[in-house]
């Protein structure tokens, strides 16, 4: 009797998984080569950009890069991108799709001279016309990193182009460069601005194209030079001489606030058809960091991130730092000012949900005593999205990267095993030292705001990821909307879950190595107008004896599927697709 239970209890189960899986059309082969880039077409298909090489043939700019044409969960056709115009190398910049028309970017490079090149095809991947020459640009004979270039495209689909960053550092001048395209693919805007600003105290900030082909540009003003951020980066990881061989562990937060950073001042342009409108916003004592670009309903441009209150209107060490809340700036270009400035605190109990009694009261006293709340600045803002009644939805992520070098002792490279030295990132054949990067992806901070900037709900989703590869060998969260929830995925651990699947809220939550068996696909549901969460498994393992990494997703909300990107089984370069269809909609 107690086995014809047991049995029962398994086919029960069994056929909860099932149900759960059984809208998922995995696609029939496995695909090589990684997935750079994909967008999704109005009928429902997908163009995927895949690099297929080795690390020497990537090393040696050898590797190729084909164009996808992606239908349910197959790719039907591939063709190999453009790799020289002109007689000179090609480099693909990106991709997008203006008014459904898809439109590869490519550069080609002859003396510092840059010239920046188009080639649109239909939607069965058939070149319509020969590449055609979008703009030219000079860079400085002294420079020295590379030029910032990046794909825009309106949230209507009907603008898009290219906007290139350009820093001179013999003159200290930073300057911009844009083309926007309207939807027969004319040009609808072109223009150049240099920054009358010390370049080495700004950095580039984000952009946003409104569906009206308004192109918007920020940079940032920092507290300190990146010249010492660079100076001081190289000193702390170079390492020679006989104390090379011992392995040196140092963390860092990615993209978080440290002492170079942090902004005290933005700039944002407004750029039309041969004119640019520039306003800058003072910070007072508030610093800044990460941001976002939107749109208000009523036609204004509205920052949204994450800020940092500052002592005596000065950083001065680490310690200083930590993140306070949610900012957001609202410019009216109209009558040319800052509309709306406002800063939300994060609150307390937000931050303390899930740690043990012990933890929560010794930080409760701390901050009775005016102290920061510990490690809050590894959060970073990951999404923001604005409703069509100004309400404001978005999460912020706690993201840090743990960086150990060591050295092989193996004696390759010109000094040996004792005097082998190195800098930075990798394993190089000609010295001894590797940096091993891992990459955690902790709790989540989701957020619902006002038009006017103030607090309908926040609420702190704990989990734990952690990977080895750059931003992960998984998508650390991904989020979609429906008629009334904000929906983020991430990868789980399935001991977070009864066997019936319901999640327990324990205030341990078991973390999600990059190649563990058990690991799932987690859904938290958030109602957008109470903040109500609802947190269970969206996708149980695989097969019993196997386990999958999920590498991106894609959600289509007019043919309410999703497309899911997984490396097989956790190992090598293969990526298999899966579409999801019938996705609840409440």
């Amino acid at each position: 009797m107690k086995h014809f239970f047991f049995i029962l209890l398994i086919v029960i189960l069994s056929n909860s998984l099932l149900s759960q899986t059984k809208n998922i059309q995995w696609g029939t082969i496995d695909s090589d080569g990684r997935f750079d880039e994909i967008v999704k077409s109005q009928n429902g298909n997908y163009y995927g950009i895949r690099t297929i090489g080795d690390f020497i043939e990537e090393l040696t700019n050898n590797y190729k890069t084909y164009l996808s044409l992606i239908e349910g969960a197959n790719i039907t056709k591939s063709i190999e991108l453009k790799t020289s115009i002109q007689g000179l190398r090609a480099e693909y910049q990106g991709m997008t799709l203006i008014n459904n028309q898809l439109v590869i970017f490519y550069t080609i490079n002859e003396k510092n001279s840059y010239k920046l090149y188009i080639q649109v095809f239909t939607d069965n991947l058939v070149e319509q016309n020969s590449e055609l020459e979008l703009v030219s640009f000079e860079l400085p004979k002294k420079y020295v990193s590379e030029s910032e270039i990046k794909i825009i495209k309106s949230v209507n689909g009907q603008f898009g182009g290219v906007l290139y960053v350009i820093e001179d550092n013999s003159k200290k001048e930073m300057s911009f460069g844009y083309v926007v395209l309207d939807s027969t693919l004319s040009v609808n805007s072109k223009g150049f601005q240099t920054v009358p600003k010390d370049a080495n105290y700004l950095s580039y900030g984000t952009q946003f194209v409104s569906n009206k082909g308004e192109l918007y540009v920020s940079l940032n003003e920092k507290i300190s030079s990146s010249r010492k951020k660079m100076k001081n980066g190289l000193l702390n990881n170079f390492r020679i001489g006989p104390f090379s061989f011992l392995p040196v562990q140092t963390y860092y937060n990615l993209d978080g606030y440290d002492d170079y950073d942090a902004i005290q001042r933005i700039h944002v342009y407004k750029c039309e058809q041969n004119q640019t409108v520039n306003l800058a916003c003072d910070l007072s004592k508030n610093c800044i960091n990460k941001y976002k670009m939107g749109m208000t309903p009523n036609g204004n441009l509205v920052l949204i991130g994450s800020f940092l209150r500052v002592k005596n209107d000065k950083i001065i060490t680490r310690s200083d730092l930590s993140m306070n809340g949610i900012f957001t700036l609202q410019f009216d270009f109209l009558n040319k000012k800052v509309s709306r400035e406002k800063y939300v605190d994060l609150s307390l109990n937000v931050y303390t949900y899930g740690l043990s009694d012990r933890k929560k009261q010794r930080i409760e006293n701390n901050f009775a005593q005016g102290k920061l709340l510990p490690r809050l600045y590894d959060f970073r803002l990951k999404n923001v999205t604005i409703l069509e009644n100004g309400t404001i939805l978005g999460h912020l992520e706690q993201t840090e990267r743990n960086v150990s070098y060591s050295s092989n002792n193996l004696g390759y490279g010109p000094y040996g095993s004792s005097y082998g030295m190195g800098y930075g990132y990798g394993n190089y054949p000609y010295n001894n030292t590797t940096a091993n990067v891992s990459y955690y992806f902790k709790d989540v901070i989701v957020f619902s705001l006002k038009s006017d900037g103030t607090v309908n709900w926040m609420k702190k989703i704990q989990k734990n990821q952690v990977s080895g590869t750059y931003n992960g060998a998984f998508v650390s969260c991904f989020t979609y909307l429906t008629n009334s929830n904000y929906n983020l995925l991430f990868t789980d651990n399935a001991k977070n879950y009864a066997e019936n699947g319901v999640f327990t809220a324990d205030k341990k939550i078991h973390g999600s190595p990059a190649f563990a068996k058990n690991n799932i696909i987690s859904i938290v549901k958030m109602n957008m107008l109470t903040g109500e969460t609802k947190r269970e498994q969206f996708l149980p393992k695989l097969e019993n004896d196997g386990y999958y990494i999920p590498r991106d997703f894609m959600y289509d909300s007019l043919k309410n599927t999703m497309l899911v990107m997984s490396i097989n089984r956790g190992f090598g370069n293969k990526i298999r697709l899966g579409k999801i269809i019938n996705l609840p909609q409440e």
